[in-house]
């Protein structure tokens, strides 16, 4: 599947199936992954997976106007771009797991997704209270989960993270990082994103900076 985005398609080749993708950097992140679950949508010739897609929303961030006024730029209907575009929402870390370890199999067993996005996938495990032994050992878990269920039920799986400015997130970034098959990051400018190919099973680290107006995402 690929992003719609000409320079970031050329340099990674798109989403594929069977894959964990793990993308992290700026808030730009959140809107890519937000496209990302309405060009699941489009037909396979038009560079989608013709599928509907699922929204696991560690962040409470997901913009239903974006995903809206995206699907109407694609000539999609945009009540059944919101309606295939699973969203749940999780505010805790013990939530978090709940979703991504006991109901998410459940839903692709009984529904036919071709993507899933783990949004804001560290915040959660980034609160005070949450023990820094526990997080770190949970999201090695996860990490590994992740990976294993995209091969297993043959979709695309999306992790996003962005990056804190205290770098509260770095420590618990790297088992993501080892896990995902491909790491994207993203950084945010004003005119620009830049984005850098980290790691990929066929293509060597790239950077391509993308010259756009950040909110045109």
């Amino acid at each position: 599947m690929s992003f719609g985005i000409k320079d970031l398609d050329e340099m990674f080749g798109g989403v594929r199936k069977n894959q964990f993708t793990f993308l992290y950097g700026g808030k730009v992140c959140q809107a890519i992954a937000e496209r990302l679950c309405v060009r699941s949508q489009l037909p396979v010739g038009d560079g989608g997976f013709g599928a509907a897609s699922v929204f696991i929303d560690g962040g409470n961030t997901f913009d239903v106007y974006h995903a809206s006024e995206y699907a109407t730029m694609l000539y999609l209907d945009r009540d059944k771009v919101l309606r295939d575009i699973k969203v749940s929402r999780a505010f805790t870390c013990y939530q978090l797991v709940n979703l991504i370890v006991d109901k998410l199999p459940m839903l692709l067993c009984e529904q036919s997704i071709g993507l899933v996005v783990i949004s804001n996938i560290l915040d959660l495990f980034l609160d005070s209270e949450v023990d820094l032994k526990e997080a770190k050992h949970t999201v090695n878990f996860l990490s590994s989960f992740l990976a294993q269920l995209a091969r297993e039920k043959q979709i695309a799986l999306v992790a996003t993270c962005p990056t804190q400015r205290n770098g509260s997130d770095v420590l618990l970034r790297q088992f993501l990082t080892g896990r995902a098959q491909v790491v994207l990051k993203a950084e945010q400018r004003v005119r620009e994103v830049r984005f850098t190919l980290k790691k990929h099973p066929s293509k060597q680290p790239a950077t391509q900076t993308t010259y756009l107006v950040a909110d045109a995402l």
